[in-house]
């Protein structure tokens, strides 16, 4: 009980966020504590159920807890984008007659008296209950487990919605597994909190300048949406085929322009334009030693160039 608790409310949080949210059609939210604690005694109530139905309470007890562990695995693999592997199907149907087969051999067994102490008799099935229980929990939890990246992505959508652009940078900063929509959105998010020309190369860019709106066809959101995060940004979704046309209106805004120009800089940074970027940059900025961190650094270069 402790291991799903903890399991489901510092880990799969966010991933169990996206199945309520799939499931419901946005219209309830999934709460961390509160799920956890529910998921958790639902699992506990089976538990008991199959206890009552197979009687193993002595020999054999570890088993009891295998179909509340084989439902929580399919639970996760509920997740939008998965990818339900044949490895998971195999495991899961081979555990499943092994719990089958456990059951049926342990209350043979349990009807065959033995002369071991209550202590040893005791500790001996202590450990053979904890192995029934780790076994499973390791293969099937180990098979359907989403990677650190769609983690990261879902955390940091969580965090935009609820308006903690600013928080963004500082998910999975230890690792260096990224794709293209993780990419986007920790550029989104550091452009709307005013961090982008300090921070921006302090994450792993694998994106061309183009990209750094989140335009492309193989950028996809779990909780967002595209269109609006573009119209966050001033930009018209049907609007421009290149970043700096698709910017062109929020540029002229004064409550979108900074935030355009910062995006417009760093793309032609990504790109390696700096000729541009030194036409584009004092249009927006005072070129003065309050630039941007990156910014500033590129300007550095230009006169060492020269």
């Amino acid at each position: 009980m402790v291991t799903t608790f903890l399991f489901l409310f510092f880990y799969e949080g966010d991933i169990l966020y996206v199945v309520q949210n799939m499931l419901a059609e946005g219209k309830t939210h999934y709460d961390d504590t509160i799920g956890a604690i529910l998921i958790t005694l639902v699992m506990y109530l089976i538990h008991l159920f199959i206890v009552a139905v197979t009687g193993l309470r002595t020999v054999g007890f570890g088993l009891t807890f295998f179909p509340s562990i084989l439902l929580l695995s399919l639970l996760v693999l509920l997740r939008p984008e998965t990818n339900v592997r044949l490895s998971y199907i195999v495991v899961a149907s081979l555990l499943t007659l092994l719990f089958l087969f456990g059951v049926w051999f342990c209350r043979q067994m349990s009807s065959i008296p033995t002369k071991d102490t209550e202590k040893f008799k005791f500790l001996k099935s202590l450990w053979v209950d904890l192995t029934l229980i780790i076994i499973p929990i390791i293969l099937l939890w180990g098979l359907t487990d989403a990677s650190d990246v769609y983690h990261h992505r879902v955390r940091s959508e969580r965090l935009i919605l609820a308006g903690r652009a600013a928080d963004v940078i500082d998910v999975g900063r230890n690792t260096r597994e990224i794709d293209k929509s993780l990419t986007t959105l920790r550029i989104y998010s550091m452009a709307v909190s005013g961090q982008l020309g300090d921070s921006l190369f302090t994450i792993p860019i694998n994106i061309k300048g183009e990209d750094v709106l989140p335009v492309g066809s193989d950028v996809h959101f779990l909780l967002l949406h595209r269109d609006s995060l573009l119209r966050s940004l001033g930009v018209d979704p049907r609007i421009g085929n290149t970043t700096k046309e698709r910017l062109k209106y929020a540029l002229r805004r004064d409550d979108t322009r900074q935030v355009a120009a910062d995006l417009l800089l760093s793309s032609l940074l990504i790109d390696g334009k700096v000729d541009e970027f030194a036409i584009e940059l004092p249009k927006y900025y005072a070129i003065n030693d309050s630039l941007p961190r990156y910014f500033r650094e590129a300007v550095s270069e230009m006169i060492n160039v020269e």
